[in-house]
């Protein structure tokens, strides 16, 4: 096949008008590509992992020409010389083919040359592509050729970055969960992209959360973000900002499995006891243990509670309810047992088997308190479980059902004909505040687990 490569390379102190340039020579380049496409025929193969870009017709198997290599593509376009960090390419405006990250190739001096694209900026019919890697010589550029690989073949120009690609920007915090970036960045940030900055000597790490906005009277773009690993953006200075196309680049916190509550149950116990036993049964995945005890102000009495002879933590300082843990309890049945200092009258348990806790680390957050009976968690983050606890500790009234949201259900609900009642509830938390809020009970405590 015969192939008629145009090259124009202007000295560097010409002047093109390229505009006319196209405009003589456009009729010719469209009646030179039809002629070869008129002919060509076969199957399309692509061998390794490189994207295939280019325009395809309904009529005809046709598309822009583009020579390919395993994890190249070839860009007949000429690049010239602009500044050791710096290239030009005339014609039409493809930055969008030179996303930041992109790898690049070309030859200069009879090497092969590589560097990754900064940016990608076009001016009145110039893309200057802005590079990060081997020095652009003040020679001319061969053989250009690009890439959306993390390492393409050949690929020599350190590391990849492990999918992470430098901003070359200033951000601004903003909020706790935005930022701000001078300019309109909408065409370079979108919704669940990777992003990574330092604060305080700490890397963070985070999502976008949604499209980025742009304030043309500010001349800025406003990033939401959703933090991994319970990450905040801080009022403070923003240092190394970097972001991604990969869905887990280097060193990115993986979505967590979240806290699922596996199993529970609960009983009640009448008058004059020094010790209550519950039985309880926990399904095959728990790994931990979360038991409530409500009385009616004994808190002295108390002496341990044991999950199958295994001495259980105390969170809480209530003497209405008080909320005891154990990481890596029993599975199957086993006994939970309550030993007081003394005689105690109209006790219940209620008790939840968890999985997928952060044994060294469960509470992100807890509280306790009396009327008003409304407790707020934060900072939450995916994965958290909210489990919330009310008592009556008195011959009246029945604890009401929380209201915390949609998705809060009650899961044990223990009382008897009189005395102390407990009522347990759950629900998912999201990245955002979560309250708990009861209408009528003597005690509550509230508290969101950490996923392993």
């Amino acid at each position: 096949m015969l192939r008629r490569t145009l090259r124009v390379r202007p000295r560097n102190d010409t002047v093109m008008d390229k505009s006319g340039l196209l405009a003589l020579l456009g009729a010719d380049i469209k009646r030179i590509a039809r002629e070869v496409m008129t002919d060509l025929q076969g199957d399309l193969r692509v061998s390794g992992d490189a994207l295939v870009t280019g325009r395809m017709s309904a009529r005809e198997l046709a598309w822009d020409g583009r020579d390919l290599e395993p994890g190249w593509m070839r860009d007949d376009t000429v690049w010239i010389y602009d500044s050791g960090s710096t290239m030009l390419r005339y014609g039409e405006d493809v930055s969008d083919l030179f996303p930041a990250g992109a790898k690049l190739r070309w030859k200069q001096g009879g090497g092969w040359l590589y560097a990754r694209v900064v940016s990608a900026d076009f001016d009145e019919g110039v893309v200057t592509l802005t590079v990060s890697g081997d020095t652009v010589l003040d020679a001319e550029v061969d053989e250009n050729w690009f890439s959306y690989d993390w390492v393409p073949p050949g690929w020599t120009a350190g590391d990849d970055g492990g999918g992470w690609v430098e901003a070359g920007e200033t951000w601004v915090y903003e909020t706790g969960t935005s930022i701000t970036v001078s300019g309109d960045k909408t065409g370079k940030y979108s919704r669940e992209m990777r992003v990574r900055f330092q604060q305080s000597a700490t890397t963070k790490y985070f999502v976008i959360d949604a499209d980025p906005t742009y304030d043309s009277g500010a001349d800025e773009t406003t990033i939401a973000l959703l933090g991994r690993d319970g990450a905040t953006v801080a009022d403070e200075v923003i240092s190394d900002p970097a972001f991604s196309y990969s869905y887990a680049p280097f060193a990115f916190p993986f979505p967590v499995t979240p806290v699922e509550l596996l199993s529970s149950g609960g009983v009640f116990h009448g008058y004059n006891v020094t010790s209550t036993t519950l039985s309880a049964t926990l399904d095959p995945g728990c790994d931990f243990l979360v038991v409530f005890w409500g009385a009616r102000n004994v808190d002295s009495r108390i002496v341990s509670i044991t999950a199958d002879g295994v001495p259980m933590s105390l969170l809480n300082t209530s003497n209405w309810g008080k909320l005891f843990y154990l990481a890596a309890p029993p599975t199957g049945t086993f006994n939970i047992v309550a030993t007081y200092s003394g005689y105690i009258n109209n006790i219940a348990f209620i008790y939840a088997g968890l999985s997928h806790v952060k044994a060294a680390d469960p509470f992100r957050d807890w509280g306790e308190g009396g009327g008003p009976f409304s407790i707020s968690l934060t900072p939450l983050t995916e994965g958290d479980l909210v489990m919330n606890f009310i008592v009556v500790g008195d011959y009246s009234g029945t604890p009401s059902d929380p209201s915390a949201g949609a998705e809060e259900a009650v899961f044990e609900n223990y009382w008897g004909t009189n005395g102390c009642r407990v009522k347990g509830a759950w629900m998912p938390a999201s990245d955002e505040t979560e309250t708990v809020t009861w209408t009528w009970g003597h005690q509550q405590v509230a508290v969101a687990l950490r996923p392993a």
